[in-house]
């Protein structure tokens, strides 16, 4: 946690885009799987800072997992799709 507090402070200091907060979204048959795709889909878009260890998920009326990934990433380096 302070880890991430320095961080905080070094990119105000220096001018950098501040950190901003990401949600990313997966849908599939199996839990892990989809968290794992979420995770990816967000690494993939994003220069990601900092990304919690697990996914929020819950089953849908269709019987399929949906899961969402939270993160934090530079907001100066977004990928473009």
């Amino acid at each position: 946690m302070r880890a991430l507090l320095l961080f905080f402070i070094s990119l105000s200091l220096w001018g950098e885009a501040h950190p901003t907060e990401g949600l990313e979204r997966a849908v599939g048959r199996y839990k892990h799987d989809v968290c794992d795709e979420a995770k990816r889909l967000a690494k993939e878009r994003y220069e990601i800072v900092d990304m919690d260890v697990g996914c929020i998920c819950e089953m849908t009326d269709s019987r399929e997992w949906i899961c969402f990934s939270k993160f934090i990433y530079s907001s100066k380096k977004i990928k473009e799709k």
